[in-house]
């Protein structure tokens, strides 16, 4: 692994794939984390991710990447995906 992308303080490293979704989306539920979100480097379309099903306005091109965010649990965010489901978002997640 990379350091400055891994720290084995860290109990669970979970990785996740999220299929694109014209509507938005609530993430799964989850507890407190280390979140990173990245577009898949073959999407057509952006991802879009926000604190409610109406902000969805933070937009993850092809191959884009959030860097680590803190989040209370991943249910904090939505997501949607104006291409639909030929599209995927990769979630890191550390806790």
């Amino acid at each position: 692994m990379f350091p400055q992308f891994y720290s084995s303080e860290f109990i669970v490293n979970e990785t996740r794939i999220v299929t694109g979704s014209a509507s938005a989306v609530r993430f799964a539920t989850g507890t407190s984390c280390l979140a990173r979100f990245k577009a898949l480097s073959g999407n057509i379309g952006s991802f879009l991710i926000g604190a409610t099903s109406a902000t969805c306005q933070f937009e993850l091109d092809a191959g884009d990447d959030t860097g680590w965010i803190s989040l209370s649990g991943l249910q904090e965010l939505w997501h949607r995906n104006p291409s639909g489901t030929v599209d995927y978002l990769s979630v890191w997640i550390q806790r």
